[in-house]
């Protein structure tokens, strides 16, 4: 891409800029998520994304958001894998090793928290959809999800991501013969507050026709 070879030109000339890496290795992952959308094979612009971000963390180990871009692209492979009916595990594993790490050297970056918490509650569902137990794994992300809504108030993917694993934890309960009432009035209310702060979000209309239709309103 434009974006990607600009990048590639200014590091030929500033080798080991670190703001290079990482806008050359965020070009390589919107790249690589739009061949993925399009079917397309994704893998070698994902490795290549995850090359410079490593490199960008070599150069500077105490850059947190370094290790956040890191953990979004093993996501993002993550789901290209899976989609593919491959083993992700190992990047799921990858990132949150790495958004770990981000928290430890900045405990107040909602961001961080925020893929966490979507991280696990993919883990969740996965465990869930293979018949094992999801319930730490939820829990774990509610726990992230909660913590990033609280340092960004005004976010709306955290409250969204919260919304998502509390439906997934609800489909779960009634499977198991549980009463799920209290999870879709978690989940409903996390749906209101996000249209309250952006009431033109279609995202946040979508999931909450899809609390109306799982709760049976």
């Amino acid at each position: 891409s434009a974006a990607e070879a600009a990048c590639t030109e200014a590091l030929a000339a500033d080798r080991g800029y670190i703001p290079h890496l990482e806008r050359r290795s965020t070009a390589r992952r919107n790249l690589a998520l739009e061949r993925d959308d399009t079917g397309k094979d994704p893998f070698d612009l994902y490795t290549a994304a995850l090359q410079d971000f490593t490199e960008a963390i070599r150069l500077d180990p105490n850059r947190a958001e370094a290790w956040v871009d890191r953990a979004t692209v093993h996501v993002n492979a993550g789901r290209a894998l899976s989609r593919r009916g491959r083993e992700p595990q190992p990047s799921i594993d990858a990132a949150l090793a790495d958004l770990d790490e981000a928290l430890r050297l900045d405990p107040a970056s909602s961001e961080a928290w925020w893929i966490r918490g979507l991280t696990r509650g993919n883990l969740g569902d996965r465990l869930r959809l293979r018949g094992e137990d999801p319930v730490p794994a939820f829990a774990g992300a509610m726990a992230d999800l909660t913590k990033a809504v609280e340092l960004d108030p005004a976010g709306i993917d955290p409250l969204l991501q919260r919304c998502r694993v509390t439906l997934l934890w609800a489909e779960h309960e009634t499977k198991r013969g549980l009463d799920p009432s209290e999870r879709y009035a978690a989940a409903l209310a996390d749906q209101d507050r996000a249209l309250a702060l952006d009431p033109g979000n279609p995202k946040a209309w979508h999931g909450r026709g899809q609390v109306r239709v799982s709760r049976g309103m």
